[in-house]
Order: structure tokens, then C-alpha cells, then sequence
């Protein structure tokens, strides 16, 4: 799996032009897809596998919320759209 990383941003953000600016929001944003598809298919592949066998919980919103930090609410919604676009 190859390793992608944030742009550095500029030592002086507040200095950069309107042009530097979209290209880092345009990076960032890109940077971030690629983050939420791989995490997409980790979360399919926990749940194919089945998390009560791999981590002990019941359901896979709840493994997920307590790593992430999230309320299973939020984290229920990232895995069923995980799930929704990662068939199995």
C-alpha cells in the first residue's frame, strides 16, 4: 500500500496568495478522498470478516466508534456507507 502525506503547509499561511491557497484546499481535499476510500474498504473488510471474531464487538459501528472516538451514531453512518459502496 503506497504512503500518501499532507502538503507542508507554508510558513507564512497568512501570507499566501488567493492561487496558493485554493491549491492547498484542492490538495487537502484530495488527500482526503483518497483517506476516506481506504478507510471505506478497511471498515467493508472488518465487517465481511465479522467483528465479533476479530475484536470481540457486536456490531462494527460500535468497534468503530470506540477507535475513532466517535458516537456510534457517526461512526454507524461511515460504516454503512462503507459497506453501501464496498460489496462484499
Amino acid at each position: 500500500m503506497s504512503e500518501t502525506f499532507l502538503p507542508e503547509l507554508p510558513q507564512g499561511l497568512w501570507r499566501a496568495g488567493k492561487l496558493e491557497l485554493a491549491h492547498g484546499v484542492q490538495q487537502s481535499l484530495q488527500v482526503i478522498r483518497m483517506a476516506t476510500v481506504g478507510l471505506g474498504r478497511y471498515l467493508a473488510e472488518v465487517e465481511s470478516r465479522g467483528v465479533k471474531d476479530l475484536y470481540g464487538y457486536g456490531r462494527t459501528a460500535n468497534w468503530f466508534a470506540d477507535v475513532a472516538g466517535l458516537s456510534v451514531g457517526e461512526a454507524r453512518a461511515v460504516v454503512n456507507r462503507a459497506i453501501a459502496l464496498n460489496p462484499t
